[in-house]
C-alpha cells in the first residue's frame, strides 16, 4: 500500500521472468571446460520457468556432446529459435530432431533460402543442411514470420531487422540462389532474441549480419526501453574497418549496456577494441558459460 497526496493506492509489483542462459556451442572452450568441445557455431540454452528454449543449434559437432556433459536434456526443449539460415547456427537440428519431435521452431521465412558463399571462382553451400519437409515432419509446429513473435512470457524474437543507418550493411560475399541465378543475400532472416529480465533487457545475437546497432535500435523500438542490460553472441566484425568499429562503439554507448559478451564471428580485433572502450563490461563468451538474469 502506498499513500500519494492523501490517496491510498494498492500497488502490485509484477516481477519479470528469471532466465538461466547456458552457452552450448561456441568457437572456444574455457581451460576449465571439463570435457566440453568447441566448434565454429553458436547455440544458447535458455531455462525460463518451466520453458526450455534453444536459440540456434550450432554446427552439429558439439550440441549433443555438450548437452550431455552439462546435464541438459535436449528432448525437453519445447521451442527452437533460429537467428538465420547458415549451417553453423542450424546444423544441430539434425541431432535435436532425432530425440525431440515436440518442439516448435521459430524463424524468418527466408531461413530456408539456398544460401551460398563465394569461394574463389566457385560457390559453397552454407545454408541449412536439412530439407524443409524433413523438419516440417518432425517439429510440432513450424512458425515462419517476418515480425516479432512471442516465444514465452518475457521472450520474443526481433523479427526482421530494418537497415536504418549508413555504416552497417550486410557483408559482401553472401549469396542466395533462385534456380540457376545467384543474387547477393541481404540476410533478411537475420534476427535476435529479446529477454525481459529483472535486471533489464537481454539481447541474444546470432551473427548480427544486419548490424548490431540496427539490431539494438530495433529492439528498443519493440520494447520501448532505451537501455540494454546485456548483449550476448556474435557481432560479425572480423572485416570491419577502423572507422566502422569506432562508429559502432560510439553508438553502443547510447544504449548504456552493462554487459557485452562476444564470441563466434565477432573477431579478435573487434573484441580488443570493445574491451578498450568498455573495459570490464566486455567479456569473451565460451562453451559452458552460464549467466543468470
Amino acid at each position: 500500500m502506498r499513500e500519494i497526496e492523501g490517496y491510498s493506492i494498492m500497488v502490485t509489483w509484477v516481477s519479470a521472468m528469471k532466465f538461466k542462459i547456458t552457452t552450448l556451442s561456441e568457437n572456444h572452450v574455457a581451460p576449465s571446460g571439463k570435457n566440453l568441445i568447441a566448434e565454429h557455431g553458436l547455440s544458447f540454452y535458455i531455462a525460463a520457468g518451466k520453458r526450455r528454449i534453444l536459440f540456434d543449434t550450432g554446427q552439429n559437432l558439439a550440441i549433443t556432446h555438450n548437452a550431455e556433459v552439462l546435464d541438459i536434456d535436449l528432448s525437453k526443449i519445447d521451442a527452437v529459435v533460429l537467428s538465420h539460415g547458415h549451417y553453423d547456427h542450424t546444423g544441430g537440428l539434425k541431432s535435436l530432431l532425432t530425440c525431440n519431435c515436440s518442439c516448435r521452431l521459430y524463424a524468418h521465412p527466408d531461413v530456408f533460402s539456398p544460401k551460398v558463399k563465394a569461394k574463389d571462382t566457385n560457390y559453397k553451400y552454407i545454408g541449412i543442411p536439412i530439407k524443409k519437409d524433413y523438419i516440417e515432419e518432425r517439429v510440432l509446429d513450424l512458425r515462419l514470420s517476418k515480425t516479432s513473435e512471442e516465444i514465452a512470457p518475457g521472450i520474443k524474437t526481433s523479427g526482421e531487422i530494418p537497415l536504418k543507418n549508413d555504416f552497417e550493411q550486410v557483408e559482401s560475399g553472401f549469396y542466395t540462389k533462385n534456380g540457376n541465378q545467384i543474387y547477393p543475400d541481404i540476410l533478411a532472416d537475420d534476427q535476435a532474441l529479446i529477454l525481459e529480465s529483472n535486471q533489464g533487457t537481454v539481447v541474444l545475437l546470432g551473427c548480427s549480419h544486419r548490424g548490431v546497432i540496427n539490431t539494438l535500435t530495433h529492439v528498443v523500438s519493440l520494447t520501448g526501453k532505451s537501455q540494454i542490460h546485456c548483449i550476448l553472441g556474435g557481432l560479425h566484425l572480423g572485416k570491419a574497418s577502423d572507422r566502422k568499429l569506432k562508429k559502432i562503439i560510439d553508438k553502443l554507448r547510447e544504449f548504456d549496456i552493462d554487459k557485452i559478451g562476444v564470441g563466434h564471428c565477432t573477431g579478435i580485433r573487434a573484441f580488443i577494441a570493445l574491451s578498450n572502450a568498455f573495459k570490464e563490461n566486455v567479456f569473451f563468451n565460451y562453451v559452458g558459460n552460464v549467466m543468470e538474469f
